[in-house]
C-alpha cells in the first residue's frame, strides 16, 4: 500500500524502516553506547511492530 504525502510517496517499508531508526535512537541514548546486533535485530522487529499497531489504527493496513 502506497500513502501520499505533500508529493512524496511513502511505503509501508519506509514506515518500518523510519519506526526502527527512531527506536534505534532511543535505546542507543538509554543505554549511552552502541548497540549489540541482538539489540538490532530485536529494535526492526519492535519497529515492525509499532508500525503495524499505527498502520491498524489508521485502518490503512
Amino acid at each position: 500500500m502506497i500513502e501520499k504525502t505533500k508529493n512524496k510517496t511513502y511505503t509501508v517499508a519506509d514506515l518500518y524502516a523510519e519506526a526502527a531508526k527512531m527506536v534505534r535512537a532511543e535505546m542507543a541514548s538509554l543505554k549511552n553506547g552502541p548497540l549489540t546486533e541482538d539489540e538490532e535485530v530485536k529494535i526492526k522487529e519492535l519497529g515492525k511492530v509499532l508500525s503495524k499497531t499505527v498502520l491498524k489504527e489508521m485502518r490503512i493496513a
